[in-house]
């Protein structure tokens, strides 16, 4: 189990332009401990991917990956029909787009993270979960670890590939008794009440345990927790929970 003194907490960064203009997206970089960048796929270009660079740098944050369907009217949230290698070359020409910026500031990728319907999606389907891989393994010698849902498929098989898997909970999202994320198409598949949000990543981390929509009790394991910057509430929801874990 993790120690609840040293939980990662993980922030998928530079999808909305407005948040990192305002600041509003910079007041979560001071919270939380590593971000998954959008690198153009959902969201991002290369002026957002340098502003979250540059932040992340200053708040000495861990810098992920955030590719995704390459699908930026429906913000990577619905599933594209995409033969293997059309997929791995855009995972890739993502991903390195991330890099070379990383490059030019002189800081390394930490992890990848796939987005929103491609995540979901890999956490179940091995011919996806393997485009990811095959991404990774084309993207260096040293291949990046993986961030996926926790008790998911996508774990085993990135482990069996042989490289490193993160396990992934959310401190703001509802499970099914699947283990699976609510779809976003019910209403109460984001947790909007920071101080709900807080508990159950407390339970995750320290119990090893999260309550589904109907009722049963999950056994859970977490390398990282996420909280969502584009959520309700979402810099009371990550305060909430990063304070929950200095009580």
């Amino acid at each position: 189990m993790i120690s609840k003194n040293a939980i990662d907490l993980n922030l998928d960064a530079g999808e909305i332009p407005a948040a990192l203009i305002d600041g509003s997206e910079e007041a979560l970089y001071q919270i939380v401990s590593s971000v998954n960048i959008a690198c153009g796929g959902h969201a991002g270009d290369e002026a957002s991917m340098k502003k979250s660079v540059e932040l992340a740098m200053k708040y000495n944050l861990n810098i992920g990956a955030h590719p995704s369907f390459p699908d930026r009217q429906n913000f990577g949230r619905t599933i594209m029909k995409m033969y293997h290698d059309e997929l791995v070359e855009s995972l890739v020409s993502q991903t390195e787009s991330l890099r070379r910026i990383c490059n030019d500031y002189g800081v390394k990728l930490s992890h990848l993270k796939p987005h929103g319907a491609l995540y979901n999606l890999a956490a179940q389907d091995f011919r996806t979960a393997e485009a990811i891989i095959d991404a990774v393994r084309i993207l260096g010698d040293k291949p990046l670890p993986i961030m996926g849902l926790a008790g998911s498929p996508f774990i085993d098989w990135i482990k069996q590939a042989g490289f490193s898997a993160l396990e992934e909970a959310f401190a703001d999202r509802r499970y099914e008794a699947s283990g699976m994320l609510r779809s976003r198409q019910y209403d109460d598949a984001v947790i909007k009440d920071p101080d709900l949000a807080a508990v159950q990543a407390l339970q995750i981390v320290t119990e090893g345990r999260v309550t589904a929509v109907t009722g049963e009790v999950l056994k859970i394991h977490a390398d990282t927790l996420c909280v969502h910057g584009d959520s309700p509430n979402a810099l009371l929801t990550a305060k909430a929970v990063r304070n929950i874990f200095r009580d």
